[in-house]
């Protein structure tokens, strides 16, 4: 008797564990674990228990559950999470809870299933409180972002003083979706701050360099009269607050010194006089001719200069305001290099034309790029370059400087469609620093596309605002159009190539051509945006018109 009761006990087990397993053989598991029931129910009041407990559909990793579960305000004190089956019990002590105080649970989305690692879905939200009454004030918006799912959202009561997210801990939180949408609910009624943080610790703080971030353009009042409709949304961006350094200085020849810096540098913002060579044997400055981005290295420069260099004297280069891609700047600094009298033999190389390529060129493109692997003056290329239709018809073009080794050709003349056009290069007539040429002329076939293969895009932004910049740019990525809407907000792109497009505005109040993030700490707003609530899906020969979006909602 004794005997059956075992076998059958470890055969009830046995079963019972079997459960967690995935299935042999069939279709795999796609369906992601959801929560069937939870308590308390959502908007309980009055409540003097210190339980919360849930159920889920599945039977998921519990390490997953407890990294994805978020109550605020934050419950001082030790929680307990106890398992039975598919079912969790959160317990902790009866005086973590603060009273008449609403709490919001959100379950997140990093909860996963055992069986294919299936994560939620959506979060679940929901508020209970410990007086007689909810506190209904509500934020809801979107994170803008290629993996939105388990970005934090952070809301700081704004009281007497400034917040400090990289100190303080949220008066409130709420995890984003898979589409990027959130709710913040249970906030009391007061002026608040939001920060959306990809917070890489889960410490429930900005950390600056490792978590990304997204700041709105103002700060957000709650009232609980009021029905929250405007949708708060967010880009993210990364923080770095580290000054560029130099990590590797290099004399290649007599004539050219590369330098590599520690991340990629401001062009906009480096000239040859952030830069000074000096032979300290002689007390003699070396007179520096052109500066040049390492085409095959985005954080290598290259300085050029006719002066002679001594072998054995004692060399350093001095650096100044030096600025990276946010702005830290390194104001002073200098280096030991070695010098060579190697002389530069190397003949100057085109390496790219961009974006045109052969039988590739759109007739709507003003300008184009061309880079070189050494300096060249704008002068001699002005007058080593040619736009021909035929033998006897050439195109008016100039070139303009982008570093001394990259330059604008800009067309002066609207192109024929679908026609083939000559692009020479006469590299007898470019000489580098050192005097060397390539004996030869670089010529690109080049085929302007059929206009009937276009198409635009227009419409109009109701906006208070005003210089408000429209981004229309391709699902891949390959394609991207910009534009200032005009002083009534009407916008118009022409000749587009056909594809699916995001649209989306901004207000450039600082008219950098680029959307300004913000900053968390010391908080400094971003600048407005919205985006257009569709794909576009442009087709050739039919234009999309009259796009509209609300600045003012």
């Amino acid at each position: 008797m004794i005997k059956n009761i075992i076998i059958i006990t470890l055969i009830i087990l046995v079963a019972g564990c079997a459960n967690q397993l995935s299935p042999g053989g069939g279709e795999r598991d796609k369906i992601p674990p959801e929560i069937t029931e939870y308590y308390p129910k959502d908007k309980t009041v009055n409540y003097n228990e210190n339980v919360i407990s849930l159920t889920f559909s599945e039977y998921v990793d519990q390490r997953s559950v407890k990294d994805a579960i978020f109550i605020s305000p934050k419950i001082n004190g030790e929680i307990e999470y106890n398992w039975s089956g598919k079912s969790l019990e959160i317990e902790f002590a009866d005086t973590s809870l603060k009273p008449n105080s609403t709490y919001v649970v959100t379950i997140g989305t990093d909860i996963t299933d055992i069986n294919e690692r299936n994560r939620m879905a959506e979060p679940l939200v929901f508020s209970f409180s410990t007086g007689a009454k909810i506190d209904e004030g509500k934020v809801s918006g979107k994170i803008y972002h290629d993996k939105p799912s388990g970005i934090m959202i952070y809301a700081f009561k704004l009281d007497s003083s400034d917040v400090n997210p990289l100190l303080n801990f949220p008066d409130n939180l709420t995890q984003a979706g898979e589409k990027g949408d959130y709710n913040i609910m249970g906030l009391k009624e007061g002026k608040y701050r939001l920060i959306a943080v990809k917070d890489e610790f889960r410490d429930f703080k900005y950390d600056i360099g490792s978590d990304m971030f997204g700041v709105l353009n103002n700060d957000i009042l709650i009232n609980e009269l009021d029905t929250q409709s405007v949708s708060y949304d967010f880009l993210l961006s990364e923080e770095d607050t580290t000054v560029p350094e130099v990590v590797n200085l290099t004399m290649t020849d007599a004539n050219h010194l590369i330098i590599e810096f520690s991340e990629p540098i401001d062009s906009s913002k480096l000239i040859t006089d952030n830069f000074l060579i000096i032979d300290s044997t002689l007390n003699k400055k070396t007179d520096i001719r052109y500066l040049f981005k390492n085409k095959n290295k985005s954080s290598q420069y290259v300085l050029a200069f006719l002066d002679s260099i001594i072998t054995d004297n004692d060399y350093h280069l001095f650096l100044s305001q030096i600025t990276d891609k946010h702005e830290n700047v390194k104001e002073e600094h200098s280096i030991r290099f070695t010098a060579t009298e190697k002389p530069d033999t190397s003949k100057p190389r085109l390496l790219n034309i961009s974006p045109l390529k052969i039988n590739e060129f759109t007739m709507n493109e003003t300008e184009f790029q061309i880079s070189f692997d050494e300096a060249l003056s704008l002068e001699d290329v002005n007058k080593s370059i040619f736009l021909q239709k035929n033998e006897d018809t050439y195109i008016n073009i100039s070139a303009e400087k982008i570093d001394d080794a990259s330059f604008n050709i800009k067309i002066k003349e609207i192109l024929e469609s679908n026609t083939e056009y000559t692009f020479n290069i006469n590299l007898r007539n470019l000489p580098d620093i050192a005097g060397n040429t390539t004996d030869t002329t670089l010529i690109r076939k080049l085929r302007t596309e059929n206009e009937l293969d276009y198409t635009g895009v227009s419409g109009k932004i109701a906006a208070s605002e005003r210089n408000i910049r429209v981004i229309l740019e391709s699902s891949d990525k390959k394609n991207k159009y910009e534009n200032y809407a005009d002083s009534s907000g009407i916008f118009n792109f022409d000749k587009i190539k056909p594809a699916k497009y995001i649209l989306w505005a901004y207000e450039d109040k600082d008219s950098s051509k680029s959307f300004t993030y913000g900053k968390p700490y010391p908080f400094k707003p971003s600048e407005k945006f919205i985006f257009y609530p569709d794909t576009i899906n442009v087709r050739a020969r039919w234009p999309v018109v009259d796009v509209r979006l609300n600045f003012n909602k």
